[in-house]
């Protein structure tokens, strides 16, 4: 296996969102320097977003047809060619600290390498944390406490303890399921934190091995545009037994690296409240436990 500080791939999935895309690829110039190989997937190919992708410095690959979420997620890791793999939407700009992302690239490679973690979680984390996890724990005497709820439904409680990484100190906060591990990394396990489709500095294998087998294997009913949706796959109420007992160890990132920013869709895409090409968009994407067609 390639794991070589440096040779990396950064890939972006898109599917009709030139405006969106040409934002995000802006943003991502200055993480150039730490990848050998740079591509966007362009599902349902369209000439503007595969000349936007050309523009900017990166490779366009096209995809025929639209493949949905979880397709068009398999399909661009699928185009990698390297071990390690960057992988954003297209609407995951980057907010800034370049140097510091390539150090924490770099530490990650090498835990990735000893040892069994399996991705890094980019994006920026909510904060405050987000209200089910203040339904679940408490502040008392400098310490996080179960609240109420988290008795009656511990593994739930527990699965968004990762969110403390925005507190000073987590892993003196909860010393169970957060270890700093340096650079601004934070060690945790599938117990404490959700999957999520956004910003994921992954391994290859894990992704194409482990997580996509099992999402295919377990489909809900819950789809994007007709198609299935990964997140519901692995998050959803009656699935998530198998996210947690695998207890697969995980990176988070503090501060994250990169935001949700949209500014268009295609008409008819189920994530618009009203349709159309100008539409509203939801202000917070929905819980992936509820609400929706679509978790992000």
């Amino acid at each position: 296996m390639d794991v070589s500080g440096g040779s990396r791939s950064l890939v972006v999935l898109t599917w009709k969102a030139p405006r969106t895309l040409a934002r995000t690829l802006d943003t991502l110039a200055p993480l150039f320097p730490m990848f050998t190989e740079r591509l966007v997937v362009c599902q349902e190919a369209q000439p503007e977003e595969m000349k936007i992708a050309s523009r900017a410095g990166f490779q366009a690959v096209p995809l025929s047809e639209n493949l949905g979420i979880q397709g068009g997620l398999k399909a661009a890791v699928q185009a990698a060619t390297t071990q390690r793999v960057l992988l954003l939407e297209n609407d995951c700009g980057f907010v800034g600290g370049a140097g510091i992302v390539a150090d924490v690239l770099d530490r990650a490679d090498q835990l990735m390498a000893l040892s069994d973690v399996r991705f890094v979680k980019m994006q920026a984390m909510p904060d405050p944390p987000r209200r089910r996890f203040f339904r679940n724990w408490r502040f008392r005497n400098g310490q996080l406490n179960r609240r109420f709820a988290a008795f009656l439904r511990p593994e739930n409680a527990d699965g968004v303890l990762s969110e403390a990484v925005v507190f000073p100190r987590p892993d003196l906060l909860a010393p169970r399921a957060i270890e700093a591990v340096g650079d601004g990394l934070f060690l945790t396990d599938s117990r404490f934190a959700v999957w999520s489709n956004r910003a994921n500095y992954l391994a290859k294998n894990f992704f194409l091995n482990e997580l996509l087998p099992f999402a295919e294997a377990n489909p809900t009913r819950r789809h994007c545009n007709g198609l299935p949706e990964l997140e519901h796959r692995i998050n959803a109420p009656f699935r998530r037994w198998w996210w947690r007992r695998n207890r697969f160890p995980l990176l988070v990132a503090h501060p994250g690296f990169f935001d949700h920013t949209r500014v268009d869709r295609p008409v008819g895409d189920s994530k618009w409240l009203d349709g159309g090409p100008v539409a509203t968009l939801r202000t917070t994407p929905p819980d992936t436990d509820r609400g929706g067609p679509c978790a992000s």
